[in-house]
């Protein structure tokens, strides 16, 4: 299992990334706001991945890494996947 630690700080950093997203938008700042909402989700399945003991240094293996061991299994739904991937491209 991962560090519980690093969960709960790659958690925070993805409520605090998505907490300022929506303000971002808020204020018509969308290019901005769609940045953040990417690294919200992105910390999000970092947190996820270290959970059960993976740590990535890159954004494609994380994403790669996330698909792996939680969609293909059927854990979380392949829409998540793909809006982390597709967020990534863009």
């Amino acid at each position: 299992m991962g560090s519980i630690n690093l969960v709960t700080i790659r958690l925070k950093r993805a409520r605090q990334a998505l907490a300022v997203a929506k303000r971002l938008f808020e204020e018509k700042f969308f290019n901005d706001s769609l940045s953040k909402s990417y690294y919200a989700i992105f910390y999000a399945a970092g947190a996820a991945l270290e959970s059960i003991g993976i740590q990535t240094k890159r954004h494609a293996t994380t994403i790669q890494k996330f698909n792996e061991h939680f969609v293909k299994n059927g854990t979380v739904d392949k829409e998540y996947y793909l809006t982390l991937s597709n967020a990534f491209r863009t």
